[in-house]
């Protein structure tokens, strides 16, 4: 009987060498599990996180370390002097997506920053893909840019102005005298500027009733004439126009010059 009774505590206490290990590492685990689940970073969030900062397509890093600037030099072209001229206190936007961890959805974040005296708007950005707006007096534009690191990130953003003499419009009215952005009218002048990719037509008058902003569809220059086809941002009457209250013309185009890694 004493021979069993020593046998069965030998198999407990060689027994109880291997589980204690285990039962060890279960808790430590457990406890484990309990200080990530505190800090609110769920197993579905953690991999959340490693897909939105491993896509270069978004913006990533942490730190100022990981931070580069882009400067953007706002420039207004004109036909009398000083004919370039920088445009201060103009504001400059900078647009890109990136996932909500919280929600799992994509959402747009924005940055904002207005030019100083120099015309100069700087930014500090991760790298990725962004969207940058400038919306000069109605005259709009959106370019898509990626910031690449350690390069210098500047663009030169050129707003070329030009008056229209005499010039004629075309179009069908069949709302009443009440022309909307989906129709299309026609203008049609002579000599310059031709210009072979116009962003924008501008109409106004003198006694403040008439400010339309045109985009410009379609372009064709033959010989001295230049017909444009254009659609209108907002709804205008046509009966504001009249020899007696002529609108003055101008014409808007933008060229972008990128430079390093844009």
């Amino acid at each position: 009987m004493q021979k069993n009774i020593i046998v069965s505590y030998g198999e407990a206490r060689f027994f109880s060498t291997k589980i204690i290990p285990f039962v060890i590492s279960a808790i430590l685990l457990f406890l484990l599990l309990q200080i990530v689940q505190s800090a609110g970073l769920s197993e579905s969030q953690i991999g959340a996180e490693e897909e939105q900062f491993g896509n270069n397509d978004v913006p990533s890093g942490f730190g100022d370390e990981n931070l580069y600037t882009l400067e953007v030099n706002l420039i207004l072209r004109e036909e009398i002097e000083p004919y370039l001229q920088p445009i201060n206190g103009q504001l400059v936007e900078v647009f890109w997506d990136m996932r909500d961890i919280e929600t799992q959805e994509m959402k747009e974040f924005t940055l904002t920053s207005n030019t100083d005296t120099e015309g100069k708007a700087i930014f500090d950005l991760f790298p990725g893909q962004y969207k940058l707006r400038i919306n000069y007096n109605g005259i709009a534009r959106n370019e898509t840019i990626i910031i690449i690191p350690n390069t210098e990130n500047n663009i030169d953003w050129v707003i070329s102005k030009y008056s229209i003499g005499e010039y004629n419009l075309e179009f069908r009215d069949r709302n009443g005298g009440i022309i909307y952005p989906e129709e299309t009218i026609r203008m049609i002048y002579r000599g310059a500027p031709q210009l072979i990719d116009p962003s924008s037509i501008q109409l106004s008058s003198e006694l403040g009733d008439i400010n339309i902003i045109f985009n410009v569809k379609e372009v064709i220059n033959r010989a001295e004439i230049s017909i444009m086809e254009l659609s209108p941002e907002e709804s205008f009457v046509v009966g504001n126009f009249s020899p007696d209250n002529p609108p003055k013309a101008l014409i808007y185009s933008i060229d972008i010059d990128k430079r390093a890694g844009l």
